[in-house]
């Protein structure tokens, strides 16, 4: 086998993970990124965005552009998110918390706390409000949300701002927090929404853009038929193949040995190590 794959000969087939259907018309698409910018762009003329004081308006090509942009950020919030609140996680990064690295400077992280807490408020309903507290031995944010009695608290603490996913938020934040930090509207078919940030714009895209079309989510390749697997994954002039290399052959060797070998202890030892940074297909 190693031969096979030094010598370059073996190749991994790359069918297609969704089939979109409107009316008669089908698509293979191949990942879940290009079914994003499929259903955006299809969908981009009904779209037009307003932001900041003067309302800029985008729309077209550039909006499609932004969209996506956005939406990059909107998956790393709501990956950072999986044990926190969204909001919080969005209202932190748009006010400048993932910048602070630490909580070492006391001005600079009750600016940002306060900015968070007026952010969250901006459109409360009835009978909700949002409120902090920090422990400085712990150095731990809590922020609390109440809304008709019931309390729920979630933490920040330095290694949440210091994960990959807020890092990479953090590295091209700039011209995303202008665009939110004084207001943003989304206007779908004439109809206007409030954007509080990236994760609501993901929301409204996604509610409008899959509506008009059937998507089909495959697991495998058992659920195509004949004609599909030839179409999508055998035809030649059609398929996509992703060629097995040997980048490191000690490493591809040990990381082997640890996944697939006998000793149970090293392979629990390396999910307990990266389970954390793991991005699941879901």
């Amino acid at each position: 086998m190693k031969e096979i794959i030094k010598s370059g000969h073996l190749y991994v087939a790359q069918p297609p993970l969704f089939k979109v259907k409107r009316g008669k018309s089908e698509v293979y698409i191949k990942d879940e990124l290009k079914l994003d910018n499929f259903l955006i762009e299809s969908s981009i003329d009904d779209l037009t965005m307003f932001y900041g004081k003067g309302r800029i308006k985008v729309s077209g090509k550039p909006l499609l552009s932004l969209i996506i942009k956005i939406i990059d950020h909107a998956k790393l919030l709501i990956s950072l998110s999986k044990d926190n609140s969204i909001s919080l996680t969005q209202s932190f990064f748009l006010n400048g918390g993932f910048g602070l690295k630490n909580f070492d400077n006391a001005k600079k992280l009750e600016k940002v706390i306060n900015k968070t807490i007026d952010h969250l408020n901006i459109n409360n309903e009835k009978d909700e409000k949002w409120n902090s507290s920090f422990n400085s031995e712990t150095k731990e944010l809590f922020f609390m949300h109440t809304k008709n009695e019931i309390k729920k608290s979630f933490k920040i603490d330095e290694y949440f701002i210091n994960r990959n996913e807020a890092k990479k938020l953090e590295a091209s934040s700039s011209d995303i927090i202008d665009i939110f930090i004084e207001g943003a509207y989304l206007n779908i078919s004439e109809k206007e929404y409030y954007l509080n940030g990236p994760a609501e714009l993901f929301n409204e895209i996604n509610r409008f853009t899959r509506k008009s079309y059937k998507i089909q989510r495959y697991k495998g390749l058992g659920e195509m038929n004949p004609d599909q697997l030839w179409e999508t994954t055998l035809d030649p002039d059609a398929r996509t193949l992703l060629q097995v290399q040997y980048k490191d052959l000690w490493e591809a060797d040990d990381l082997f040995g640890k996944l697939m070998g006998n000793n149970v202890e090293a392979r629990r030892n390396f999910i307990q190590k990266f389970a954390l940074e793991a991005e699941i297909d879901s």
